[in-house]
C-alpha cells in the first residue's frame, strides 16, 4: 500500500497516508496535500487532498505509514512486557504483501539459507543485526516481481535475490506489483479475498467471509479511542516478572514443532515481516534442505521460551499488523496478527501445557484440555432440559386438547 521514491529522496518532501486508499504517498511543498497517484486515467479520488494522519519526512528513519492511526495495517501493537522504546531496535515492515507460495524450484535454496538465519540467531542472541535479519528475510525475498515488461521466472528471481540479501533492497522493492493496485470496489475486492481462500482450500474461512456483515473501520479519532479502552495499558513490567534462571524453561522437539506448523489452517495470515504459515509449510516439505530447516526452527523456538528474546526485539517480535472491523450493531472488532514464528512458539507452548493442566480443570473447566467439552456442555444441557420439562409439556398438550 506504500510507494518508495528513489529519485526524489533528495527533495526532503514529507510523505502522508491517502484519506481514500491508505496508501502512504509524497505530499505537496505548498500545500501539504497528497499528491496525484493511482491510474493515469483514473487518479485516486486522495490526491490532491490533506492526508489523513501528520506528515512523516521522508529522511526521518521511520517507515512509510508510521503515520497512520493504530488500526491501519502497517502499525505494529506493543506487547504487555515491552519497556524498551521500539526505536531502538531500527526496523521497519515491508509496504507489500509477500507472494503467498514458494516456487517448488526455489525451495532448498529458501530453506537453506533461512535456516543458517536461524542458526545465527541462536547463537548470538543478543545481536540485533541477526534478528533484523531474519525479519528481513521475507520481505527482501518473497515480495512479488515487478509488473509489466518481459515474463519473469519467479525462482529464478528469488534465487538471485537470496545470493543478493545483504544489498540494499529499496530499489528492488520500488517496482514490486502491489504498489500499483488500482483501487477497487467493495464487491470485488470481497470476490478477491473470498477467491483467495477457495484457492488455499479454507473452506470454512470463504464461508464466514461471504456471511459476515464487518465492514472495515476508517481510521478516525473515535476509532482510536475504541480501539484504546479495548487495549488498555500493561498492568506489569518486564521488572514484575520472575527471574529465567528460577526455573527450567520448557523445551520442544522437532515432532512438536512440526505439528505445531501443520496445524495453522490453511491461508493464514502472516505478520508484519510477510512470513506466512504456509511459506514455512512448504519449506520444512522439501525433501532437501526442509529437515535441515526444521531443525534450526526447533532450536529458535526453544530460544524464545525460554526468554531470551532481547529487550529491544521484544516489542516488534511480539507486536503484530492491527485491523478493524466495525460491528453490525455498533463498536469496533480489532484483529491482530502476530509474526508467524512468534505464534509457531505460543502454539508449542500451550500444546505442552494442556497435556499437562488438562486434568486439573476438569470438570469444572471444559474449555482447556478437554476435546470438544463445549459441546458436550450445551448437549448435556439440552437433555436435562428436555427430560425435566417432558412431564409438564405433555400435561399442556392433554388440556389443548379437552378444550
Amino acid at each position: 500500500m506504500s510507494q518508495h521514491w528513489p529519485l526524489s529522496q533528495t527533495a526532503n518532501k514529507a510523505n502522508g497516508v491517502c484519506s481514500v486508499c491508505h496508501a502512504t504517498r509524497q505530499l505537496m511543498h505548498k500545500d501539504g496535500t497528497v499528491h496525484r497517484h493511482g491510474p493515469r486515467n483514473q487518479p485516486c479520488p486522495g490526491s490532491h487532498k490533506p492526508p489523513l494522519g501528520p506528515s512523516v519526512s521522508c529522511t526521518s528513519g521511520h517507515a512509510p505509514g508510521a503515520a497512520a492511526p493504530p488500526m491501519v495495517s502497517s502499525q505494529t501493537v506493543s506487547a504487555p512486557q515491552a519497556t524498551v522504546a521500539a526505536e531502538h531496535f531500527n526496523w521497519s515492515p515491508p509496504d507489500y504483501a509477500s507472494i503467498r507460495h514458494i516456487p517448488k524450484a526455489s525451495r532448498p535454496a529458501c530453506a537453506s539459507h533461512f535456516a543458517g538465519l536461524l542458526r545465527q540467531v541462536v547463537k548470538h542472541p543478543d545481536s540485533q543485526a541477526h534478528w533484523r535479519e531474519v525479519l528481513n528475510w521475507s520481505g527482501s525475498v518473497l515480495f512479488p516481481p515487478k509488473r509489466g515488461g518481459k515474463r519473469h521466472n519467479i525462482s529464478a528471481t528469488i534465487k538471485s535475490r537470496l545470493v543478493s540479501f545483504h544489498s540494499p533492497p529499496a530499489t528492488t522493492r520500488a517496482g514490486s506489483s502491489a504498489s500499483f493496485r488500482r483501487h477497487e470496489d467493495p464487491d470485488s475486492q470481497l470476490a478477491r479475498v473470498v477467491a483467495a481462500k477457495l484457492e488455499d482450500g479454507n473452506l470454512r474461512a470463504a464461508v464466514r467471509i461471504l456471511s459476515s456483515d464487518d465492514s472495515p473501520a476508517q481510521p478516525s479519532l473515535d476509532g482510536l479511542a475504541k480501539l484504546q479502552a479495548k487495549h488498555p495499558p500493561a498492568t506489569l513490567c518486564c521488572s514484575d516478572l520472575p527471574s529465567t534462571g528460577q526455573c527450567q524453561p520448557l523445551a520442544v522437539e522437532e515432532p512438536d514443532v512440526r505439528k505445531a506448523i501443520l496445524s495453522f489452517p490453511a491461508g493464514s495470515a502472516g505478520g508484519h515481516d510477510g512470513l506466512r504459515p504456509q511459506h514455512l509449510k512448504e519449506l520444512i516439505s522439501c525433501r532437501e534442505s526442509g529437515q535441515e530447516l526444521l531443525t534450526d526452527i526447533t532450536a529458535f523456538v526453544n530460544l524464545l521460551l525460554a526468554g531470551r528474546c532481547p529487550e529491544s526485539v521484544t516489542p516488534v517480535f511480539f507486536g503484530g499488523r492491527m485491523l478493524a472491523l466495525n460491528k453490525k450493531g455498533g463498536g469496533i472488532r480489532p484483529i491482530a496478527i502476530g509474526l508467524t514464528l512468534r505464534r509457531l512458539a505460543s502454539k508449542c507452548a500451550n500444546s505442552a501445557v494442556l497435556a499437562r493442566l488438562g486434568h486439573k480443570f476438569s470438570p469444572r473447566q471444559l474449555g482447556l484440555g478437554t476435546p470438544g467439552g463445549c459441546e458436550a456442555a450445551i448437549h448435556s444441557t439440552r437433555r436435562f432440559w428436555d427430560a425435566g420439562s417432558r412431564p409438564y409439556r405433555c400435561q399442556t398438550r392433554f388440556f389443548q386438547r379437552v378444550q
